[in-house]
Formats: C-alpha cells, structure tokens, sequence
C-alpha cells in the first residue's frame, strides 16, 4: 500500500513513488504519455516504511504520508515539480500499532490526516507546528463479532463523497466512516461500523483511490447522498419488516436458524430461533440501530440493519 501515485504540476503526467522496505530511501517513476520512465532515487530520514503498512498523497500533492506497524507514521511535504521529498517528520504515537495494520487517509483540504493505530484512531493537524501536539485521539475500538471476529481500525480511504471510510481489519461486512473528516478533534464525526456492505470485506482491503481531481477547485463531491444503495442489502432474500419498527419486527426467507440481534458496537443483545416468517417483540429494545445477524447453515451470515423507533 506504500506505491502511490500523485499526478505532475504539469497536469498531464504522473509521479509514482515507491520505497524500501525498512530503509529511507524511495524511488520514483515518471508516467507520461510515452509510458513508465525512470526518474530517480533518493533518501530522506532515518527510516522508511516496513511490511504492513499504507500511505497516500493529499487531495492537492502537496504532502505525503505513510504509517507503519511497527515504525509509526512519517510526513513529508512533496514538489510535484520535481517528485521530491522534503521536510521530513516522524513519531511513533500509539503502543497498539505494533499489532495491526497502518491505516492512513488525508482529509479533503489535506489539514488532517487520520492514523488508523490497530484498536485506536488518531487525527494528525498538519498545520500544528509542534509534531509532538499534532496528534488528537479520536477513539478506541474493542469490538467482537457473534462468530468471534476482533475488528479495528486498519486501511482507509478518502472516497469521492468526501468521506472517509475505513476498513476493519478483518473480514467482515462493514466500514467505519469518518463523516466530517475537516473538522478538529471529536467534530470529525466518526461512526464505527456505520457502512454496512453488501458482502463481506476481504480482511483490511479498500480502494486504492489516486486523486484525479487534484487541480480541480473540488477534490471531492460532498453532494454525494449514497455510494451503496439500499436495494443492495436485500440482494439475499432475507426481508426485515416494518423498518423503523416500535413494538413487532418480522423476519421472512429463511427456512430454519438463528437471528442475533447486536448494537452497533457488535454487543448480542438476544438471540432468537427463527423458522420460516417469524414475528418478535420489540417493545423493550432501546431506541435505535441493531444489525440482525442470520445463521441458517450456509458459509457466510446474513447480516441486516434494523432500527427500532
């Protein structure tokens, strides 16, 4: 996740910037229209990323970031003239990170950036001029799935609706999203297991997303209401109904298992038999979202968001 690409002050060409492992040297090839060239080598610092770890450019090319499991995170500014590192900054934040994967996002305006430290999530202020009081806990994560699946904080992504998302480290069918990632602290609004997926997640997999609209005034569309339908959740045939629901929930297509019914931390709060169109009582859940998660004897559970009113 360390190969990058940011496209050239020209606007035209592409810089893509790859290093090392475990040293501070990196290496960047020139895209142009002729194809892939070399341009050069060079070494910043006193260290580079090891294996498992991601990086990325800001939505304007100005910086670069990447953060390590086992080396923390490092910032350079970038000169998409030249594809050249500079101002290069380090920290190791968090005694978790040695555990899990290196996440990292920057927000639309490139001001924070987002450290996904295995169980804690940190936001980074570039424009703080201490690096040492850069860095804001945003919050922890202890979660375990029905089936016993830990989740965190693990690769992320600034997607083109000015969210960012962020993968669990394992698989399983569900993102957390940061949904104001330009604001400072708490502000940035960060909902775990808020995307709920229509198949499961391929451990820390996200979309390696290369910032086309660099040069454009908008890096990214707020305006965007959706990027998953809701029609895609009921692809399984498995139907919850009425959804809101206050007193009576009802689950039809399945033929015989077990519905768990969590909060969205992943806690089960009951657990019922189903067989066939099964009616339960609701009446006493707090207001609010539940997943039902299905076990009917096939490879993979069916898993639905409920909310209860």
């Amino acid at each position: 996740m360390s190969l990058q690409a940011c496209k050239h002050k020209n606007g035209n060409d592409w810089w893509i910037l790859f290093w090392e492992r475990d040293k501070p040297i990196y290496h960047v090839i020139l895209l142009n229209e002729d194809g892939p060239e070399y341009s050069h080598t060079d070494t910043i610092g006193n260290i580079g990323p090891d294996a498992i770890n991601q990086a990325c450019f800001s939505p304007y090319g100005s910086q670069y970031i990447w953060f390590d499991h086992t080396r923390g995170v490092a910032l350079y500014d970038f000169d998409r003239q030249t594809g050249k590192l500079e101002n290069f900054r380090t920290k190791v934040i968090s005694h978790y990170y040695e555990y899990g994967f290196g996440g990292v996002s920057f927000s639309p305006s490139g001001r924070f950036a987002y450290l996904s430290a295995s169980y804690e999530l940190f936001q980074l202020d570039t424009w703080e001029p201490d690096f040492d009081k850069a860095f804001t806990l945003i919050d922890t994560i202890s979660t375990i799935t029905p089936v016993g699946i830990p989740l965190d904080f693990a690769n992320s992504m600034l997607a083109p609706d000015c969210k960012i998302y962020i993968s669990t480290g394992f698989t399983w069918f569900y993102y957390h999203v940061i949904h104001n990632p330009d604001e400072k602290g708490k502000a940035c609004d960060l909902r775990k297991l808020d995307l709920q997926l229509p198949w499961p997640n391929s451990n820390s997999a996200v979309p390696n997303n290369v910032h086309y609209r660099m040069d454009e005034e908008e890096v990214c569309n707020p305006r965007l209401s959706s990027l998953f339908p809701e029609e895609w959740y009921g692809s399984n045939g498995v139907k919850l109904y009425p959804n809101p629901t206050s007193d009576k929930l009802t689950i039809e297509g399945i033929e015989k298992g077990l519905a768990h019914i969590c909060n969205v931390s992943g806690k089960v709060v009951a657990v019922y038999q189903i067989a066939g169109t099964t009616e339960i009582d609701v009446t006493s859940f707090v207001s609010g979202v539940y997943i039902i998660l299905v076990e009917n004897g096939a490879n993979q559970p069916i898993l639905k968001r409920w909310v209860k009113i």
